[in-house]
């Protein structure tokens, strides 16, 4: 049922994609571009938190959450890379069209859909943000869309897309640690 629910929002996300690549176009010049480039900084910055935080530095139970993004990121990276090569959705800034896809191709690795930046954005904080209740990690996360969509690298349905991705994989790593730290039942 998620797989669908997810597929849904994305597919009604879509409707959208021409009004965000008009929005981003419309928000070109030198202090735009500095914030989009600094958003999408924020899954690098993220990935240096979560090493940091995993070595221990603020204790085991920190290090474990840490333990689990780290697992997340890697599993959304390797499944939304998987996902770009099926694919191969054309960027916003080659000009082509949120309905250009060329699965497989020359460049698919590099496609728009779906967004890998949001993807390990959410799968970075959504185990802190379920560990230690603290929604507005997830409000981080989504500022990386923003620059995304602004810097013309993604529609808005690949950052829907990716950061449903990041989040489900995080969430189903998260659920799984939890059970394991409450033991037999």
């Amino acid at each position: 049922r998620p797989v669908f629910l997810g597929t849904g929002i994305v597919l009604a996300a879509s409707l959208f994609d021409r009004t965000g690549a008009r929005w981003a176009e419309r928000r070109r010049g030198a202090g735009w571009d500095r914030a989009g480039t600094a958003a999408s900084a924020i899954p690098i910055a993220a990935a240096a938190g979560v090493g940091l935080i995993w070595s221990g530095m603020l204790g085991d139970d920190a290090a474990r959450t840490a333990r689990t993004s780290a697992k997340a990121m890697a599993l959304t990276f390797a499944a939304e890379t998987g996902l770009k090569y099926a694919v191969g959705r054309a960027r916003p800034d080659a000009g082509l069209g949120s309905a250009k896809f060329d699965p497989l191709g020359a460049g698919a690795s590099s496609s728009a859909f779906p967004s890998r930046h949001v993807g390990l954005a959410f799968a970075a904080v959504t185990p802190f943000a379920r560990r230690y209740d603290a929604p507005w990690l997830y409000g981080l996360a989504a500022l990386t869309g923003l620059g995304r969509i602004q810097s013309r690298e993604h529609f808005v349905s690949d950052v829907i897309a990716g950061g449903l991705i990041g989040y489900g994989i995080a969430s189903a790593l998260y659920d799984d640690d939890q059970r394991r730290r409450a033991g037999p039942a």
